[in-house]
């Protein structure tokens, strides 16, 4: 088994402006449901998602722990701050609403929040297998923009934890119904839902990957490795905890309906 472990993920120029279409398709189709009346509470949701999330971004890439080299809206080059709001809205407005929404159809077993789920998972699925599928037949030449990053940096790992930990010490601690205080673990199994139909295609595209940096390049790991590190390390700690503290947020502002 390697001992280095960096997430790889080769993008191109096309790839960050994808997640602003995406952040801005959920953004409309929200404010379409605030402004009909027909639901009030999912913009809230996308807006303080999305407000947090670019906050972590900064502190992030301000830290220097997450590095994004070559980013383009449409044609024109950005990088921080700016960058910083394109993720922001998309992994977080748009992971959160999909994460709200499953919580939701879970505990009120209703037909809104099963289509607002389908419709959503299916967005983001489609339109990540369709530009990983383009991306990797090598259609129009694109660019390729390799990064990777350390996945055992201390410091990240110190704030995963306090993520988890106080996020899960805000419902333990409380005197709340037994629901409420697992409705906590429904937020992330959906949470978990996203990051699977976002990530399988741009893995099995080796578009984002477990690899070790040799002799100036990053080979990929074995199978193994990438089972243990992609599909158990990341999408249940790395992945959830980046997040996991909007839950606490738009639970203690009643935007969760029990």
């Amino acid at each position: 088994m390697i001992t280095e472990n960096y997430m790889v993920r080769v993008t191109t120029p096309f790839f960050y402006t994808l997640e602003f279409l995406v952040a801005l398709g959920v953004f409309l189709l929200v404010f379409y449901l605030f402004a009909r009346n027909i639901d009030k509470k999912s913009l809230l949701v996308f807006i303080i998602a999305g407000a947090i999330n670019t906050a972590i971004e900064f502190m992030l890439q301000g830290l220097g722990m997450r590095i994004i080299e070559d980013a383009f809206f449409f044609n024109t080059p950005i990088g921080f701050p700016f960058i910083c709001f394109i993720l922001g809205f998309y992994e977080g407005g748009v992971k959160t609403l999909i994460a709200y929404h499953f919580v939701k159809m879970i505990i009120n077993s209703d037909k809104f929040n099963k289509k607002m789920v389908v419709v959503l998972v299916s967005v983001v699925f489609i339109s990540f297998f369709s530009y990983s599928a383009v991306t990797a037949s090598g259609y129009g030449s694109p660019v390729y923009t390799t990064t990777a990053r350390d996945m055992f940096a201390p410091l990240g790992i110190i704030l995963l934890s306090i993520a988890f930990v106080g996020s899960a010490g805000y419902f333990l601690l409380r005197k709340i119904p037994r629901e409420h205080k697992i409705s906590l673990l429904y937020y992330e199994l959906g949470l978990v839902i996203y990051l699977l139909v976002w990530m399988i295609p741009l893995h099995m595209f080796s578009l984002r990957y477990i690899g070790a940096f040799d002799m100036g390049i990053y080979v990929p790991a074995g199978v193994l490795e990438q089972l243990v590190w992609m599909y158990g390390y990341f999408l249940f700690f790395e992945g959830i905890g980046v997040i996991i503290v909007v839950y606490p947020i738009i639970y203690g502002l009643n935007l969760m309906e029990f």
